[in-house]
């Protein structure tokens, strides 16, 4: 089996150079937003120190047990699907720290009420799978447990909560910003229509004008959010993509490259309901399973 060696460049890839470019332009983005409510010339520090805090937060057992919420992963409690699962899980396990020694320790499996045959990893120790990836024979669920255990391997996973962080206090701050412009707005309304000294007609005037400002906030709203999540997506593709390769590449030098074809392979036909949630949006620019298989097989020629 070959050895892989887990090192923290991992983390400063070349695949993942879109996604730092993202982080940055999430943390400016922050800046200037905070620069909106207060300028100082503190600013910058004060946005880097919260999204700094936000991501020590995010990546502690505290922000991977709050992902695990937010994502619906439970812990296994029924025996049935602890009798598949565990000995699945161990041996692979097993198999993955032998390619890789410094995989972390404590790594669980959780599993999520979903009908769609996936699984995901997140945070330092968490591996999920949904209820549907049962319909999988053994083999090929263990070929997709070694492909998380890849992700967490390379760090992708930490990449990915970086990411989540920095989209949630973007969005947080954006939807500050729309609050105090529709309050705003609101008072505008509101006085234009109690002042004493206007005639029915300016007042008529004000109160479109501060309607027409409401309006136009919550369009400017939604207009960025789907603008800046468009970036988002571009800039996280080519990485997610790579990042792929590269755990299905670790699956298969833990001996389970010919039975992650064959999961592909039943993956690449299922028409059932697709996963939803804070993953959906990877998932969908993951690279197609043809090529994936292409690339498994063509290593398969060469070993």
């Amino acid at each position: 089996m070959q050895e892989i060696k887990f090192e923290s460049r991992n983390i400063f890839k070349p695949s993942n150079i879109c996604i730092f470019i993202y982080i940055i332009l999430n943390l400016l983005l922050v800046w200037s937003i905070l620069s909106w409510f207060n300028y100082t010339a503190n600013t910058l520090w004060y946005s880097v120190i919260l999204y700094a805090f936000s991501l020590l937060i995010a990546l502690s057992p505290i922000g991977e047990f709050i992902l695990r919420l937010q994502t619906g992963c439970k812990s296994l409690k029924r025996e049935d699907q602890k009798a598949i699962l565990l000995p699945i899980f161990d041996e692979v396990y097993a198999k993955a720290r032998d390619a890789t020694p410094n995989l972390p320790k404590g790594i669980k499996l959780y599993i999520k009420q979903d009908n769609s045959p996936n699984a995901f990893a997140t945070g330092r120790r968490t591996i999920c799978v949904n209820a549907g990836l049962l319909k999988l024979p053994p083999e090929q669920i263990k070929a997709i447990l070694a492909h998380e255990f890849g992700h967490i391997a390379h760090r992708d996973t930490y990449i990915l909560q970086c990411v989540m962080v920095g989209n949630l206090i973007v969005t947080l701050l954006v939807t500050a910003l729309r609050v105090a412009a529709l309050m705003v707005t609101t008072f505008a309304k509101i006085d234009a229509l109690l002042m004493p000294n206007d005639s029915v007609v300016g007042k008529g005037v004000e109160w479109i004008m501060a309607t027409v400002a409401q309006i136009l906030t919550i369009i400017a709203y939604n207009v960025f959010m789907w603008f800046w999540s468009k970036i988002g997506i571009w800039l996280c593709m080519k990485t997610s993509r790579e990042n792929e390769y590269e755990a299905d590449r670790f699956a298969d030098s833990c001996g389970y490259g010919k039975d992650l074809v064959e999961a592909f392979k039943f993956l690449s036909s299922f028409d059932g309901e697709g996963s939803k949630g804070i993953f959906a949006l990877l998932e969908s620019s993951h690279p197609d399973f043809d090529s994936r298989i292409a690339k498994l097989q063509a290593r398969a020629k060469d070993e």
